[in-house]
């Protein structure tokens, strides 16, 4: 997951310059940077679902003394 967000990150940014420096119509630059916002509000959240809900069920877990 980790080397997910990395990438992602690196994506984002990437595409983000990548669109500030575009000469073409701005309509495509502008595309690419709502996907770009798109892209890293789903990173936040699969990082939530797939990182920090189940850390924070295995610490409700813990507390019960269930493991």
């Amino acid at each position: 997951m980790l080397l997910y967000i990395v990438y992602v990150a690196a994506c984002v940014v990437g595409v983000w310059r990548s669109a500030s420096r575009y000469t073409g119509a701005k309509i495509w630059a502008g595309l690419a940077r709502v996907y770009v916002v798109l892209s890293a509000m789903n990173m936040v959240r699969l990082t939530y679902d797939y990182m920090i809900m189940p850390l924070f069920f295995l610490y409700q877990l813990w507390r019960m003394g269930a493991l």
